[in-house]
C-alpha cells in the first residue's frame, strides 16, 4: 500500500474533523455553515476513514478510485449518523448533542489508529487487477468532469434553498424529529415511513439546537449532489467516460432528482446508496478478492437506503445476481 498517502489522509481527516467540531459550537457562525461543519465532522471524516480501512489500495490507488472511496465514506457516514440517532432515540429522556457526536468520534479514532498501524505493518499486493483500471483518459479529464457535473447540479439545487416554509411531509418530518429530541418514545413509530429522514434531522437539530428550512434541507442536497458524481463514476466504469459524464449531466438536469434534493425527504439518500452500492459491487465483481470488504461497504450503504425507505430493497435483485455470479465462479467471500 502507499503508507505516505494513508498517513496523510489520516492526519488530514482527523485534523479537519477536530477543527470542524471546534468551530461548530460558535453560535455566531451562520447556521448553514455550522450544519456543513457538522456533516464534515461526524459524517464525512469518520465515514471516509472507515471505508479507507476496509478497502484501502485493494480497491485501487488512482484518482477515480480515491474519489469513489470518498463517496462511499459519505454514505457510510450518513449510515453512522442515522444509526446513532436511532440508538439514542431508544434511550430514556431526550437527545443530547454529545450523544450524537460521540459514536462518530469513536469510529474516527479507531479507524485512524487501525489505518496508521496498517500503513507500517500490512503491505498489500500492488499487481495490476482489472478492477483497478483507470477509465478516464487522464486525471485532468476526470476532475473537469466532476466539476462540470457538480456545477450544473449545484446551480439547480443550492440557490435559494430556503425558498419556502416547510411543506406537507417536510413539516411532519420536522415535527417527528422534534418529538424524538424531546424524548417522546412513539415518535418514530407514529411515522408511516422508514425513519431515516427523521433521524437525519434529529441529529442535526439536536447538535445545532436551532434549524430553518435551508439547513434542514442541506443534508439531503449534499446527498443528492454526491449521487450525481456517483452516477457519473458508475457510468464511466460500465461504459466509458463519455457515457459517465452524459449520465451525470442527465441526472443533474432531471427534474425529479432536482426537486427531491431541495426538500426534507428520503429520495436523495436512496439514490445515493443505490448508485454507490452498484458501483462497489461492480468493482468487487471485477476484483474477485477480499470480497468481504466490498460486501461490508455495500451492506452499510444498503442499510442506509433501507432505513431511508423500503423501496431501496429493490436493489437486492442485482445484488443477489452478482453474489450468485461469484458463487457460480467458485470465488470465496473470504478470498
Amino acid at each position: 500500500m502507499n503508507p505516505v498517502y494513508t498517513r496523510r489522509l489520516v492526519l488530514l481527516l482527523t485534523a479537519t474533523s477536530l477543527a470542524a467540531q471546534m468551530l461548530l459550537w460558535i453560535d455566531a457562525l451562520p447556521l448553514a455553515l455550522r450544519v456543513a461543519l457538522l456533516l464534515t465532522a461526524v459524517v464525512m471524516a469518520p465515514g471516509a476513514l472507515l471505508v479507507e480501512w476496509l478497502l484501502g489500495t485493494r480497491y485501487g490507488d488512482d484518482d477515480a478510485a480515491r474519489l469513489e472511496k470518498l463517496l462511499y465514506g459519505l454514505g457510510a457516514g450518513f449510515m453512522l449518523l442515522v444509526t446513532t440517532a436511532l440508538a439514542v432515540s431508544f434511550l430514556p429522556g431526550g437527545v443530547a448533542a454529545w450523544q450524537i457526536t460521540l459514536p462518530p468520534n469513536v469510529v474516527l479514532v479507531v479507524a485512524a489508529v487501525m489505518l496508521w498501524r496498517r500503513a507500517a505493518t500490512f503491505p498489500e499486493d500492488q499487481s495490476f487487477r482489472e478492477g483497478d483500471r483507470f477509465p478516464w483518459p487522464d486525471r485532468r479529464s476526470l476532475w473537469v468532469s466532476v466539476v462540470l457535473v457538480l456545477v450544473v447540479g449545484g446551480l439547480l439545487r443550492l440557490p435559494n434553498l430556503g425558498y419556502s416554509e416547510f411543506q406537507g411531509d417536510e413539516a411532519r418530518v420536522m415535527l417527528r424529529a422534534s418529538e424524538v429530541i424531546e424524548g417522546y418514545e412513539n415518535a418514530l413509530f407514529a411515522h408511516q415511513k422508514m425513519p431515516g429522514e427523521i433521524l437525519v434531522e434529529t441529529a442535526v437539530y439536536a447538535v445545532t439546537r436551532q434549524i430553518d428550512e435551508t439547513t434542514a434541507r442541506l443534508p439531503f442536497t449534499v446527498a443528492g449532489l454526491a449521487a450525481l458524481v456517483g452516477v457519473m463514476l458508475l457510468g464511466a466504469r460500465l461504459f466509458g467516460p463519455v457515457a459517465g459524464v452524459s449520465a451525470g449531466l442527465l441526472a443533474a438536469l432531471t427534474g425529479y432528482f432536482v426537486a427531491f434534493a431541495r426538500i426534507v425527504q428520503y429520495q436523495s439518500l436512496v439514490l445515493l446508496t443505490v448508485v454507490l452500492a452498484m458501483l462497489v459491487l461492480w468493482r468487487m465483481l471485477a476484483a474477485r478478492r477480499d470480497l468481504w470488504r466490498y460486501l461490508t461497504v455495500a451492506a452499510l450503504l444498503l442499510a442506509l437506503g433501507v432505513l431511508a425507505h423500503y423501496e431501496a430493497v429493490g436493489i437486492m435483485a442485482p445484488v443477489l445476481f452478482i453474489v450468485w455470479r461469484l458463487w457460480r465462479g467458485g470465488v470465496k467471500v473470504t478470498a
